[in-house]
């Protein structure tokens, strides 16, 4: 007879590895390795998929140029962009500066007869891009929000059971391949539906907008988990009249968007980039995470743009791992001299810039840069609390 194996008193739960995952299943780059960094603390990194995203600042602080960035991410990860215009200020001819494909819509006329259509019977713009112009909050969210991820499934929305209040949905003609990034520009531009069919000298909106942000976010956020999507909203700040304590700007349209967002971006203005016959060609933004649910947040970094480029990322490793201090790296400076490990890479910033590129060391400044972030954003050293 075969030999009866033992049965083990241990419990199988104690032959069981835990494994730990990461946050979210795609990072979507913001086109700057210090900002990648700050908001995930990963590399490559960048804003999380299956969250929302709030992108907040000033006018000219590169809010629009970042927003291009994430969706031009998504493409390459071989996903679908969308871009939600609540402004009407399309920008085909510079987008790919900014890393976007919009197709072949650069010459064309975009307010054409499928930008009123419904998003499931639009034609797309190019493979992996799609161009729309929501009128009002609640379009945005049940006509486009809401069936664009739909669409990551192969569905499309087909009207609500009365009795349980879930979405009906049928299959639809056409998929969009996830990743999805869905980029709103902004959502201070549009009104409520409300507010569109009065005139202006009658009563206040601010209620009106802030209940349907609300209820906009509560009946699809659950859906931008579950497909994996990522919503980046854009919206400018305004004076906080009569706040003492605390940040003297906000944001229009309630809480709701401080609620769902699980990161929100602060870009302000911190200086202007000069060429050498001192013409302005370029700002630099600085980026604060004022809230965080997929790494530490309340981290600083600054990074240039530049006008006709987009953003620098070379030009901001290397400021940044100047600013560093206390932290030997590759990069010495003496002087106007810059050096590179054991090489020179020559005598001025923008000499210098061309050197990394030329040389094909991009990546290796990456890295470095990286490094340097360990470093000083190192976990404390602590004994695990009993619990």
């Amino acid at each position: 007879m075969p030999e009866r194996r033992k049965i083990s008193d241990e419990p199988v739960s104690a032959s069981l590895k835990r494994v730990d995952l990461q946050p979210c299943k795609f990072f979507l780059s913001t086109g700057s390795t210090l900002l990648d960094l700050s908001v995930s603390d990963r590399h490559p990194g960048g804003v999380g998929s299956g969250r929302v995203v709030q992108v907040i600042g000033d006018n000219s602080t590169a809010k629009s140029v970042v927003l291009k960035e994430i969706l031009g991410s998504a493409q390459r990860l071989g996903g679908h962009a969308i871009e939600l215009d609540a402004e009407y200020t399309p920008d085909f001819a510079r987008a790919g500066l900014f890393g976007l494909d919009v197709g072949d819509w650069k010459d064309e006329v975009t307010h054409a007869e499928n930008i009123d259509k419904p998003l499931c019977e639009a034609v797309k713009v190019c493979p992996s891009y799609t161009y729309r112009n929501p009128s009002n909050l609640e379009q945005l969210f049940d006509h486009e929000i809401g069936p664009a991820l739909m669409l990551t499934e192969g569905l499309v929305p087909d009207g609500v059971d009365k009795k349980t209040g879930e979405v009906r949905t049928k299959e639809a003609d056409f998929s969009i391949r996830v990743p999805l990034a869905i980029g709103v520009d902004t959502f201070t531009a549009l009104a409520s539906s409300a507010e569109e069919r009065r005139d202006l000298d009658v009563g206040s909106y601010n209620m009106e907008r802030a209940k349907t942000m609300s209820g906009g976010f509560r009946k699809w956020i659950k859906h931008v988990g579950r497909t994996d999507s990522t919503i980046i909203a854009v919206d400018h700040i305004r004076s906080a009249v009569g706040v003492t304590f605390g940040p003297q700007w906000t944001t229009s349209g309630g809480k709701a968007m401080q609620q769902y967002a699980s990161t929100r971006i602060f870009l302000a203005h911190a200086g202007t980039i000069k060429n050498k016959l001192d013409h302005e060609i370029g700002i630099w933004v600085r980026a604060k995470c004022v809230k965080n649910k997929i790494a530490p947040p309340f981290r600083e970094v600054r990074f240039a743009v530049l006008f006709d480029y987009g953003v620098d990322d070379v030009r901001s490793n290397l400021a940044w791992l100047h600013e560093q201090k206390t932290i030997p790296s590759k990069l010495t400076i003496n002087g106007a001299w810059y050096s590179w490990g054991d090489g020179r890479l020559g005598c001025g910033e923008e000499t210098a810039i061309r050197a990394i590129e030329d040389n094909d060391l991009e990546k290796e400044l990456e890295q470095e840069v990286v490094r340097v972030w360990r470093i000083l954003y190192a976990p404390p050293a602590r004994k695990v609390k009993e619990r």
